[in-house]
């Protein structure tokens, strides 16, 4: 799995807003919080958060393509749940529904920090 130095590196290189970065950053946080509540893999939990974003500037934010297009730049690079929830927190690029608690986490957490952030 990626370490988060290397997962800054990666936000940093396809990232330029200072607000989507900061949206990213508050998703970590938030999405590590969530998996120390339930038991789950902080690490890897924050780092989905940090890196759920990493093509929208690439896709321009377009619902049909941010998000899958995440999955080409990080496979190999994440742990397959990791990518799997990245790729599902946009439920309307994929045509399937969220099932999986980590999908489930990463979507609300992304959410309100980006209602927070916004604001």
């Amino acid at each position: 799995m990626i370490s988060r130095g290397e997962a800054i590196g990666m936000l940093e290189e396809n990232i330029s807003a200072e607000n989507m970065r900061k949206h990213c950053y508050a998703s970590e946080a938030v999405l590590q919080a969530m998996a120390r509540r339930l038991g789950r893999n902080e690490d890897e939990w924050g780092i989905a958060g940090l890196l759920h974003d990493i093509d929208v500037e690439i896709t321009q934010a377009d619902p049909f393509t941010h998000g899958p297009y995440a999955e080409k730049l990080l496979i190999g690079k994440v742990t397959p749940e990791m990518l799997d929830a990245i790729v599902m927190h946009n439920e309307v690029a994929t045509g399937k529904e969220r099932t999986t608690e980590f999908q489930h986490a990463l979507a609300a957490g992304e959410t309100i920090t980006g209602l927070i952030t916004a604001t």
